[in-house]
């Protein structure tokens, strides 16, 4: 079932803060949650910023070890855990952007359904991410924290790059289209 068939959702689980960033999925080491955590709280610190970092995903020995490592700053890190689909409609629609900083990936779900959201994804330049998000990510390396600082500013402050990314995802979702696979499926036999 694809999110766009499911109602839309208008406020999101616990009321979350806005503004807030969104990463969805793991936190098995590849996806990069630890560095990016670390990095964020330095970007908030040096420049001043409000956001918060909302991450969703089962709270495994993986996330209980992040968890327990940024304790100290739960309210501006906010681990939610596994919710259902009609709660993480709520928090893609309600996000400012979705951030994807795997260090290696194979497809990236999550970041698609952003896409589908016409939300602003931040991903890292590695592996499968550029083919799969094409124009409609701003890419990062995910291991410089400058170049990520950067990016992540210039994605939530730069309105037509935001509006770029948006009118680009709408484009590129079309590419993931269940309906438009089958025809091709049905054609090719």
């Amino acid at each position: 079932t694809s999110f766009s068939s499911l109602p839309i959702q208008t406020k999101t689980e616990n009321l979350i803060p806005k503004p807030y960033i969104l990463d969805v999925g793991t936190a098995y080491p590849h996806k990069n949650l630890e560095w990016i955590i670390d990095t964020f709280l330095q970007w908030r610190e040096k420049r001043h910023r409000k956001e918060i970092f909302v991450l969703v995903g089962d709270h495994d020995n993986f996330y209980l070890r992040l968890i327990g490592r940024f304790k100290a700053v739960q309210e501006v890190i906010h681990f939610i855990g596994s919710v259902a689909d009609e709660k993480l409609i709520g928090l893609y629609q309600n996000a400012a952007v979705y951030i994807a900083p795997s260090l290696y990936e194979g497809f990236g779900l999550p970041a698609v359904e952003a896409l589908e959201f016409g939300l602003p994804v931040l991903a890292s330049d590695r592996t499968a991410q550029p083919e799969i998000l094409g124009a409609s990510a701003l890419y990062f390396e995910p291991t410089d924290a400058n170049d990520f600082s950067d990016k992540l500013s210039r994605i939530l402050d730069d309105t037509l790059l935001r509006s770029k990314l948006i009118d680009q995802a709408k484009k590129r979702i079309q590419v993931f289209d269940w309906g438009v696979l089958a025809g091709k499926t049905k054609k090719l036999y």
